[in-house]
């Protein structure tokens, strides 16, 4: 047992030196319910895996790095394999394997800001215990709100994802909630593989193979976005914050359109050399660790899980909910969605859900909200929309923004129908000319002036 100054104690509960890492199976000895950790000091200087058991039952006194990252995403070449094998966990066959490569990249990541403990899910909850992944769940917003770092993996566990990759961590239900909850833009990073010795290199690279004019490569290159802030490995790893990578990929959209104009709009996301995060995915995120509220909603509905009640449980903390995890089965997302719409309402909470994409067909469980996405496991999510299938992201983009001050509050019964008490106005159709009378503004100001 480790002590430590807040007066709790680390204790060992798995150890697998390295050489008998790849291909095995790793499991835990531990007792349900409790907060573990991966010793990051332990895999790098002492060669040997260690999950170590938290004694305390709260994560305000302990330094840590919590990792983001997708269960399934990216795999290795063909007949290829990562350089320092792999592994799998007890529990979690289904998932990819781990990379012990990738696994050291996360620990040096991590000691660059200072700490050596390291939480990944898939090592440090029981993945073959119930009551200990229920009990993970109910508190994963905690993990998360509580790190000192958040290190996002985009590309998985197999192997690191490069700058010009696409990857699937943006459109996975649990990373919206593991990038909203750190709070302050400097505790979320994204770490990615990088070889080349410049980035200037890099995109000399990619907008030759891109075939993009030298007026946009010459943009990229005295643009201040340079997401090499940190080197983890040298010509191997690097990392930056995940805002500054999406101000780059996004911000720079509009001049990618100038400098290079005739190309379809979806070319100007998967053509743009740095594709890491796709962009509209990356758009909806940022607007809701800025904004939050109805932004919040927006990004939920554009991603997926393998396990439609994750919808849920993924972001209830956002709302600051906390759900009977064990009270619902894996299939229970409406149920679930309608115990979070009332527990928004017992709270006095405003109906922001309304506004998530008022343009889109309703859902024929829940009319006041959108179809609900359909989920994957190693996919995106994708709304069926006018007689096509549509990436769910690029939905929502579509949709207008609406104004979501003066939201109703009421209630939600157990049917899923919304009452709510409010001021009305009778809206008749009008077939003929458009009314050439006051302008909405006019309206809000007669109204203001008459209560």
């Amino acid at each position: 047992m480790s002590p430590l100054a807040n007066g709790f104690v680390l204790t060992p509960v798995c150890e697998v030196p390295h050489l008998e890492l790849p291909g095995s199976i790793v499991s835990l000895n531990s007792v349900p319910q409790r907060f573990r950790f991966l010793d990051g000091d332990t895999f790098l200087d002492e060669n040997m895996l260690r999950i170590v058991e938290y004694s305390a039952m709260s994560l305000s006194d302990i330094q840590y790095a919590a990792v983001s990252y997708p269960w399934r995403d990216l795999q290795m070449p063909p007949n290829d394999t990562p350089p320092e094998g792999s592994f799998g966990v007890e529990g979690a066959k289904h998932a990819d394997p781990i990379s012990i490569d990738v696994l050291r990249t996360v620990c040096l990541a991590a000691r660059i800001y200072g700490v050596s403990l390291v939480w990944i899910d898939r090592l440090c909850i029981l993945q073959n215990n119930r009551d200990d992944k229920n009990w993970q769940i109910q508190r994963m917003f905690e993990v998360y709100a509580s790190c000192s770092v958040c290190l996002v993996v985009p590309g998985g566990l197999v192997r690191l994802a490069g700058l010009a990759e696409t990857t699937t961590w943006a459109d996975r239900a649990w990373t919206l909630q593991e990038a909203v909850a750190p709070s302050g833009e400097q505790k979320l990073n994204c770490v990615f593989g990088f070889s080349h010795e410049s980035y200037g290199d890099f995109l000399e690279e990619q907008c030759n193979m891109m075939g993009l004019n030298e007026k946009f490569a010459d943009f990229l290159r005295r643009s201040k976005q340079n997401p090499l802030q940190h080197t983890v490995e040298p010509a191997k790893s690097a990392m930056c914050t995940l805002s500054k990578l999406f101000h780059l990929m996004w911000g720079c959209t509009g001049a990618f359109k100038f400098h290079q104009p005739g190309l379809q709009e979806w070319e100007y996301h998967t053509r743009f050399p740095v594709r890491i995060v796709h962009t509209p995915s990356a758009r909806l995120l940022q607007r809701a660790m800025d904004l939050g509220g109805m932004h919040l909603w927006r990004a939920a509905y554009a991603r997926s899980s393998s396990r439609p009640v994750d919808m849920i449980f993924s972001i209830m903390g956002l709302f600051n909910v906390s759900l009977p995890v064990a009270q619902f089965r894996s299939t229970d997302r409406t149920r679930a969605t309608i115990k979070l719409l009332q527990k928004l309402m017992a709270n006095r909470r405003p109906a922001t859900w309304l506004y998530i994409a008022p343009d889109m067909a309703p859902s024929p469980e829940l009319s006041t909200l959108p179809v609900m996405p359909e989920t994957s496991e190693s996919g995106r999510a994708y709304v069926h929309a006018k007689e096509r299938t549509i990436m769910a992201s690029d939905a929502i983009q579509s949709e207008g923004l609406w104004k979501a001050e003066g939201a109703p509050v009421g209630r939600v019964d157990d049917s899923g129908y919304f009452t709510f008490w409010a001021r009305g106005a009778p809206v008749v159709q009008n077939s003929g000319p458009l009314f050439d009378g006051p302008r909405h503004e006019d309206i809000h100001r007669l109204l203001a002036s008459k209560n």
